[in-house]
């Protein structure tokens, strides 16, 4: 209030101010929303040497955060034991053309398979679909197939597994895989299998023996308030497994493995949301004044993201390298600072703004390479030449 009053001369109270964010206003900031959501910039995708069967790499996830319990109402949490009220953003978007297919705000109770499976219909023909165990699903993958769509997802350490040898189902045990493993002298476990103890339904599982800082990681996550785990969950512990319907012939084992490892872009795209945009930084009042609080800061995601995503395909033509989301939205959030004063007063001026910013992303906000670590560009099949 104190800047709004040093830069207009104006003077307002706290009540004042919480009046305004009522229905009317809610309704105005998600329209805005909604029109930048349907309206985004139609970008080329990154020249990717993936077979020709998928037309699309599809990551989707959510993140949580808990809220004031007096907005357990439109935003029920878990329940007494835990946070009373809790939202979630579940969010899709296309690894390679950064297409955004969902981005959406709601409570955390709605579990993440739900969520998905109202949106199967969405899902294309040659669409590939990365998700992590909060989507698993033997009928959401039925749903996929059916809809001629690919998957790889990790498997629920309670799931059955069964091989079959033309006339009977014989029952695979994670510590059996592991040995198989071990016994070959191959890296990883790669056959076709049958999950679920009345599905049986033929998925391709890759399995491979984690490292054992990995492995001690898991362990400590399955272990019980008493400090007991089940026999079943330790051996599951030792191995990285995928499941998937992808056939061999179009990627091999190795290739599906790094694949998934994709996934992990979008829980950068989280640490940026929470650190840098602060869209979980919440405090106590009415409903309709957080929720277009949430509104405006998904409104300033899909801004960081059109303007990062349209550096990045600048950079990759002329540099062959990609754009960290996080150091973008970090550039973007320090030049913000004077945008107020300029976007209603001159088109031009905006123009040098954004230009300014184009031109700061290239020389500060590239991916870094880590040792030992495969770059995104080698996961996504990236070519170095431009198609």
């Amino acid at each position: 209030m104190l800047s709004f009053q040093n830069d207009e001369g104006k003077v307002l109270t706290k009540q004042a101010i919480d009046k305004r964010f009522n229905d009317s206003s809610l309704l105005f900031i998600e329209n805005i929303f909604s029109s930048m959501l349907s309206n985004k910039i139609t970008l080329p995708g990154l020249p990717s040497a993936l077979p020709a069967c998928f037309n699309s790499i599809r990551v989707m996830d959510s993140t949580e955060f808990k809220l004031p319990d007096s907005l357990s109402n439109d935003f029920p949490g878990y329940g007494k034991s835990s946070a009373k009220s809790c939202a979630a953003i579940q969010f899709e978007y296309d690894v390679l053309n950064k297409n955004i297919h969902c981005l959406s705000l709601g409570s955390a109770r709605e579990s993440d398979k739900t969520f998905a499976d109202r949106r199967i219909n969405e899902v294309e023909k040659g669409d590939l679909l990365l998700r992590d165990l909060a989507y698993y699903s033997i009928d959401t993958y039925l749903k996929i197939e059916q809809r001629q769509a690919f998957y790889v997802s990790r498997i629920k350490s309670q799931v059955n597994i069964y091989s079959f040898t033309g006339k009977a189902y014989k029952k695979l045990t994670y510590a059996g895989i592991a040995r198989k493993i071990k016994s070959s002298g191959a890296n990883y476990f790669d056959e076709w299998v049958y999950i679920g103890e009345q599905q049986r339904h033929p998925v391709r599982m890759i399995a491979s023996i984690l490292p054992l800082k990995e492995q001690q990681k898991r362990l400590k996550r399955k272990k019980d308030r008493n400090g007991n785990i089940k026999v079943q969950d330790i051996a599951w512990s030792k191995l990285h497994i995928m499941i998937t319907n992808v056939k061999s012939d179009t990627l091999n084992a190795m290739q599906v493995i790094d694949l998934y490892r994709v996934r992990w872009q979008i829980e950068l795209l989280f640490k940026a949301w929470k650190s840098i945009i602060q869209v979980d930084s919440v405090r106590k009042m009415k409903a309709s004044r957080l929720k277009c609080y949430l509104f405006s800061k998904l409104i300033w995601v899909l801004l960081c993201w059109d303007i990062s995503s349209l550096a990045e395909i600048e950079v990759w033509m002329k540099e062959r390298k990609l754009i960290s989301f996080f150091k973008a939205t970090m550039i973007i959030k320090i030049a913000s600072a004077g945008l107020k004063h300029i976007m209603y007063l001159d088109r031009k001026l905006l123009e040098n703004w954004l230009s300014k910013i184009l031109q700061n992303i290239p020389m500060h906000g590239k991916k870094e390479n880590r040792k030992g670590r495969l770059n995104l560009s080698k996961l996504l099949f990236i070519s170095n030449q431009w198609i």
